[in-house]
């Protein structure tokens, strides 16, 4: 029962997931542009079937910092992974899901099969947008010795706080809300 808790599926669903009305005339190529550590925008790349996986991780920090950069400025590792590129017609709107790890873990990709129900590759290729979140003190949200010396400052709140609805339940709002 404790390994199940500790891997459930958060699925938050919003009808309204959309892209800014520049980029609904073409594929989504990127996301949260300005919304980074480094202010530069995650790249979308297509995977071989199609689904496009976006990851922001630290990349060394400076201007390869693409972690999101929250509502209180901790920086979390992110995927955001998205259906193929329709075509025709508007490439936005998808219903969205969010995938959370377990206790220890971290976000994993679009094959990561910890979330005890479909992948996040599967989901974008239902119609579904996905977000993975690496919670705070995870990982590269600040959890290893290199993710905090990229940006100690930024990482000073960066610690776990075992899914406090102040802190994980809101950036998983947060994103949600930049997204939309």
């Amino acid at each position: 029962m404790e390994a199940v808790r500790n891997k459930i599926v958060v699925l938050a669903v919003f009808v309204a997931l959309a892209v800014p009305s520049a980029a609904a005339a073409s594929p989504i190529a990127h996301v949260l542009s300005g919304q980074t550590l480094s202010g530069s925008a995650i790249p979308c790349p297509a995977q071989s079937d199609g689904v496009r996986v976006c990851h922001g991780t630290d990349g060394g920090g400076g201007a390869s910092d693409l972690r999101l950069k929250t509502f209180d400025g901790v920086p979390l590792e992110i995927y955001v992974i998205l259906p193929p590129a329709p075509a025709a017609g508007t490439d936005g709107n998808y219903p969205l899901v969010i995938q959370s790890h377990g206790y220890g873990g971290k976000a994993g990709g679009p094959d990561d099969t910890q979330f005890a129900g479909p992948t996040a590759d599967a989901w974008a290729k239902a119609g579904y947008a996905v977000v993975q979140l690496t919670a705070r003190g995870f990982n590269d949200s600040c959890g290893t010795a290199a993710s905090r010396l990229v940006s100690p400052s930024a990482c000073l709140a960066g610690y776990i706080r075992l899914d406090d609805t102040r802190y994980e339940v809101r950036d998983a709002q947060y994103v949600s809300g930049l997204l939309a």
